[in-house]
């Protein structure tokens, strides 16, 4: 995560402290798989994204990987923006959760790194039609959305939130118009 645009926890917490509470939080609440949005996912992958080149997909068939951890991390990236490292350098499984109009060579990008791909509808936005793909082909009955406010959003718009349980963190988002303001208690 792009710790730099948020103020420090008010106890002084570090990164490391401040992202095991959300860890934490996961293993409370259970569940076959973790969701987040492009931009946290490109935050905890280290700020790359990935650069299409070549001709759009011609498929929207679903891909397997081999599945390694307990939990599946399902990123939804409807412009496939997120670059992966391989599921031996993070641990963790992921799933794209994609659009029609991404690369072929954003595909194999996916393939070589390990991730699993869904597709998201005709417009690469329709949650619902991924979440039952989610269900149908890899068992996922239960999702903890631990994203950031748009595909919070996108999820609370759409009806598909069934529970809500909300984690503050102590600190603020911070930018350099605003400047890094301390609040005192």
């Amino acid at each position: 995560m792009d710790v730099g645009r948020y103020s420090r926890h008010h106890e002084g917490w570090d990164f490391e402290r401040s992202n095991a509470v959300y860890g934490e939080l996961a293993a409370l609440l259970g569940g076959e798989a973790a969701a987040i949005g492009s931009t946290t996912a490109i935050e905890l992958l280290g700020g790359a994204e990935f650069t299409h080149t070549g001709p759009i997909t011609s498929t929207t068939e679903t891909h397997h990987a081999p599945r390694k951890a307990e939990q599946l991390m399902v990123v939804f990236d409807s412009a496939g923006r997120t670059q992966y490292p391989t599921t031996e350098a993070t641990g963790m499984d992921f799933l794209a959760v994609v659009g029609p109009h991404v690369s072929e060579r954003y595909l194999e990008h996916l393939r070589d790194a390990g991730v699993s791909c869904v597709f998201a509808g005709q417009d690469g936005r329709d949650i619902a039609a991924a979440l039952q793909t989610l269900s149908e082909d890899f068992g996922v009955t239960r999702l903890t959305l631990m994203g950031g406010s748009t595909i919070n959003g996108v999820f609370l718009r759409d009806g598909l939130l069934d529970e809500l349980s909300i984690l503050l963190y102590p600190g603020g988002r911070t930018s350099e118009r605003a400047g890094n303001h301390r609040c005192s208690r």
